[in-house]
């Protein structure tokens, strides 16, 4: 029994989470901000716990009546010592008019304390949206580089017909270092898209195609071959 002062509200991932590997964590995120660790790594489920990973509203300044809901799912990656990087982020996924609330995405490190069969979490970086701007949808980590979206209402005064303002975001997930794939030097954090809602990123790959030649010896017959082959490219998309 873990008391809990607000609803679990956000999407539990398991880690590690690939296919054939035995989790031995979850996270998920409530009402108020926080990211929840449960420990199931033991094989007696009565000794499993569940404490508290990351406060998003601990910042100094912060106050209890700022704490914004996690609805979106935790992103779990790691370092190359192999300690634990994990990206969330806080924002009402519906009431996307909302303008007044005070969102935050966050990146974390932690590492477990083999001595104690604890964990040890910092912060890498985190950073502050107002005016209602949010993470909307689904968060990435490829290459090192953290790939998601954010939605702005407008704000009094805007034009006539305006409704707000996407972007598409690349950082580090570890400094927060600007990665947008655009070309650029130095590169951006994100790209901006007016009047529209981007509904999270994702990183797919193009399909591997190959190019068949057939010819005809006189001797041993017709075969066939692969003349040219294209293993395909990784690309950053939205809807």
């Amino acid at each position: 029994l873990v008391p809990m002062a607000s609803p679990i509200t956000g999407v539990p991932v398991a880690y590690p989470g690939q296919t054939g590997q035995i989790a031995n964590r979850i996270y998920v995120g409530d009402a108020d901000g926080v990211l929840w660790r449960a420990d199931v790594s033991g094989k007696d489920p009565t000794k499993w716990t569940m404490s508290i990973a990351w406060d998003s509203y601990s910042v100094s300044g912060d106050t209890g009546l700022i704490g914004e809901v996690v609805q979106t799912a935790p992103v779990i990656s790691t370092n190359p010592l192999g300690d634990t990087v994990i990206l969330f982020s806080t924002g009402d996924q519906e009431q996307l008019t909302a303008s007044t609330m005070q969102n935050r995405v966050w990146s974390i490190q932690e590492k477990r304390n083999a001595v104690s069969n604890s964990f040890q979490t910092k912060a890498n970086w985190y950073f502050d949206f107002v005016g209602g701007e949010r993470v909307t949808g689904p968060m990435g980590i490829f290459d090192s580089v953290a790939h998601f979206s954010t939605f702005a209402p407008t704000l009094p005064g805007a034009p006539a017909c305006a409704f707000g303002v996407s972007k598409i975001w690349a950082l580090d997930y570890q400094t927060a270092a600007p990665r947008f794939p655009d070309g650029n030097s130095p590169p951006k954090q994100f790209e901006t898209a007016a009047n529209t809602i981007i509904a999270g990123v994702a990183i797919t790959k193009t399909p591997s195609c190959d190019t068949v030649t057939t010819s005809t010896d006189p001797y041993l017959g017709t075969h066939s071959y692969i003349s040219d082959a294209n293993g395909g490219v990784y690309q950053l998309v939205w809807q």
